[in-house]
């Protein structure tokens, strides 16, 4: 696994800064593995910071030469630049050929901890890439059991998400 610095490379502690993590992983049923990328993108009114962000994204990916997994928070909705270049690029939204067109959201907009109410928006993301079938895509829900925990420590929804090896053409 690797850090690459998307912004601020020589300004490690600001929170301006943002990174993509790059991992290499083995999983049966695929010779060469995945790479995992795990990002955080730039906030705000930041859209071509975010545009250029997604693009070293996608090349960090294709320098791998395997099928890939980038999961993360986007700050960007579906349908945006940044979502529109990284399935362009290549990557399934998951969510998305799941569920359709079912909201999916995991972030509120002017967060308070422990709120009760569903969040607002969808910027977070797995993407993935031809070779791993999306199988099953899960979000807490307001209502839930577990729901108050996680809004109470996160403005941020965990999404999981199942992924299958795809068998190659033989």
């Amino acid at each position: 696994a690797r850090t690459h610095a998307l912004t601020r490379r020589w300004a490690p502690w600001s929170w301006r800064r943002r990174v993509a993590q790059v991992a290499s992983v083995a999983l049966a049923g695929m010779r060469d593995g995945v790479t995992l990328v795990n990002v955080h993108l730039s906030a705000g009114d930041a859209a071509s910071r975010r545009a250029a962000e997604a693009d070293t994204v996608l090349g960090l990916v294709a320098s791998r030469g395997r099928p890939a997994i980038v999961a993360g928070d986007l700050n960007d909705h579906p349908g945006s630049v940044v979502h529109t270049r990284l399935t362009e690029g290549g990557l399934r939204d998951t969510w998305a050929a799941l569920r359709g067109d079912e909201a999916g959201a995991t972030n509120w907009r002017g967060w308070v901890p422990a709120t009760t109410r569903p969040p607002t928006q969808r910027i977070d993301y797995v993407l993935a890439a031809d070779d791993l079938q999306p199988v099953a895509a899960a979000l807490p829900h307001a209502g839930d059991p577990d729901f108050a925990h996680f809004a109470a420590i996160s403005d941020h929804l965990p999404l999981a998400v199942t992924l299958e090896t795809v068998a190659p053409d033989d």
